[in-house]
């Protein structure tokens, strides 16, 4: 009993394993080069999930107590997890990244990690949102996060309001929902300079929700696009070659 136990978990284990290696590879890359990503697409992800459960202060950890702190241990995102947040503050301190664009600011959780990161390289950051309450919200989190002086928030469409901003963005994220990234990244495309990134969110389903966008990042030969599976739905980090 006990092995037919055994034998019936690790046929679903190894279903699963290659289920989601399938899944990754179907909607993410369809490439050879996507194979090996694809194989520890299961293992990465229940990796990530012990890690939220056994230690979920590790995305915090060596950043100094602040108000931009304590808001972001509230975990208020819908869709940024803590572990995305510390992903995309560290490639902002990383690559010094001054000027930072949030295309989708929601409630603001992932434009208070933005900003406590350009707060660090001595930039700014505009975010932009079209619903009113959220961004009524949004603004409330980054004023009680101490960072009204580093993030402005707009509301408006981001396809109005992008062309209006002056000058480049070294970091640029995406997250408006479908449809709207591939017009986004037209938009922000030429306005990046060499070695800056453009993220955007949900890049494990962008075959089925953004294909033109997925196809863009991935066959612009001004772009390098790397996939980084997350709980939350994967991240997509271009850079500007």
């Amino acid at each position: 009993m006990r092995r037919r136990l055994l034998a019936g978990l690790g046929v679903s284990a190894a279903a699963l394993w290659l289920g989601s290696a399938a899944l990754y590879w179907w909607g993410v890359g369809a490439a050879t080069a996507d194979v090996g990503p694809g194989l520890a697409l299961a293992p990465t992800l229940l990796a990530q999930q012990a890690r939220e459960l056994i230690a979920p202060e590790a995305p915090f950890a060596g950043l100094p107590e602040s108000a931009a702190l304590a808001q972001l241990r509230l975990a208020f995102g819908q869709g940024v997890r803590p572990a995305d947040g510390r992903l995309l503050h560290d490639l902002i301190v990383g690559r010094g990244c001054r000027r930072v664009l949030d295309v989708g600011t929601a409630r603001g959780y992932a434009a208070v990690w933005f900003g406590l990161a350009a707060r660090r390289t001595g930039g700014r950051v505009v975010t932009i949102e079209i619903d009113p309450q959220f961004a009524a919200e949004a603004r409330e989190n980054i004023l009680r996060a101490g960072l009204a002086d580093v993030v402005e928030s707009r509301v408006n469409d981001a396809l109005v309001e992008i062309p209006s901003l002056r000058g480049d963005f070294d970091f640029v994220f995406i997250d408006p929902g479908a449809p709207l990234n591939k017009r986004v990244l037209d938009l922000v495309c030429d306005r990046v300079p060499a070695g800056g990134l453009v993220v955007a969110h949900n890049a494990l389903w962008f075959r089925l929700s953004e294909p033109e966008f997925r196809r863009a990042i991935r066959e612009d030969p001004r772009l390098e696009t790397t996939i980084v599976p997350t709980l939350s739905g994967g991240l997509s980090i271009t850079t500007r070659k």
